[in-house]
């Protein structure tokens, strides 16, 4: 059945043609999966198109640390006009079908780790903790019932999966673990760290401090989400010694990332990095 929400929109859709075009998120969407919307406006607006994303509170409170992005990339839902086109639904989060490798590489360097931005800065004076960091999503992925259904699979299986094919790739002696659930890490993959020094960040870290943390890593394992996808994006330019070589290999992702579409396939993932393509009992198990 046709929605009057969808029925609204086309019979307001050929009066709304002014400039800019607007990128419509929800209110829920985290830093991750905005950054991937401020990419898309950088991208549109690199080719002649002036698009922005609507500035909601989340990004608002990011402005303290990408100040450029939100002023160039955003805009306020006060200077909105009826006659504004909106675009709402699309998250502009496949790779190299979304935006290139190099897109990628030219916003990360200009709006997000440039030398003198507020962030820029952050990750600049940030030390690695660990030889390898590892990035667990929990939250509202597993007490969300309708998440749960999309996004849950067995993580500590994947865990295990990913760090011995690290180890096989060269000696983890010290891991740092980011997390929105650490009492989860510290009682469900006890058993598979028993070999390593196991560091987690500072109690007063916040997600910006933690996203540098995972951004000077050196070597990576992520999770199904977007804040693990761009913490290897910064740690991929952090690492970077020219315009090729880099630790794409040594960045560890599940080819898994939700059921709702691509067949559960993850296509935010950089092909260079090491994908983990099955887990013991499957991504279903």
């Amino acid at each position: 059945m046709t929605s009057w929400g969808s029925v609204r929109a086309g019979l307001v859709a050929p009066f709304r043609r002014r400039e800019p075009v607007v990128l419509w998120p929800g209110e829920s969407l985290g830093v991750g999966n905005l950054l991937y919307l401020w990419l898309r406006a950088y991208t549109r607006q690199n080719q002649g198109e002036n698009v922005r994303a609507l500035r909601t509170a989340k990004s608002s409170h990011w402005a303290k640390w990408f100040p450029d992005a939100v002023s160039a990339f955003t805009i306020d839902r006060a200077d909105l006009s009826f006659f504004n086109p909106r675009i709402v639904g699309p998250l502009y989060q496949r790779f190299s079908e979304d935006f290139s490798a190099q897109e990628l590489e030219s916003f990360i360097d200009e709006f997000v780790l440039r030398q003198g931005s507020p962030f820029g800065d952050l990750v600049a004076s940030t030390e690695p903790v660990g030889d390898l960091a590892i990035n667990i999503r929990r939250g509202d992925y597993y007490s969300n019932a309708r998440f749960r259904g999309r996004y849950s699979f067995d993580v500590v299986e994947y865990v295990r999966t990913a760090l011995q094919q690290a180890e096989a790739d060269a000696q983890v002696s010290r891991v740092l673990i980011v997390s929105d659930d650490l009492e989860w890490c510290r009682l469900k993959l006890a058993p598979v760290l028993t070999d390593v020094d196991v560091v987690y960040p500072d109690a007063d870290a916040d997600p910006a401090r933690q996203l540098a943390l995972l951004a000077v890593a050196p070597r990576l394992i992520l999770t199904n989400s977007t804040f693990s996808y761009w913490a290897a994006y910064l740690s991929n330019r952090v690492h970077a010694v020219d315009g090729s070589k880099s630790n794409h290999d040594q960045v560890y992702a599940p080819w898994f990332h939700s059921r709702e579409w691509n067949e559960g396939e993850a296509d935010q993932l950089d092909p260079r990095w090491s994908i983990v393509r099955t887990i013991p009992g499957g991504w279903d198990g």
